[in-house]
Order: C-alpha cells, then structure tokens, then sequence
C-alpha cells in the first residue's frame, strides 16, 4: 500500500506545486464550482 501511495503522490505532488505557484484567482477559477 505504501508503494501505491509514494507513487499517487509523486503524481500529484508536481501538480499541487504548480497550483500553489499560480494566483489564488486563477486557481479558484481552474477548480469546479
């Protein structure tokens, strides 16, 4: 199970990266409302 989780997390980790760098609007916006 860990494994599975090192290896979700290394996807998603990148992504939430590039979210944090963008400006909360834009990041409100890009989510469903």
């Amino acid at each position: 199970e860990s494994g599975i989780l090192e290896y979700l997390s290394s996807l998603v980790d990148p992504n939430l990266i590039q979210l944090w760098q963008l400006p909360p609007v834009l990041v409100a916006a890009a989510l469903p409302s």
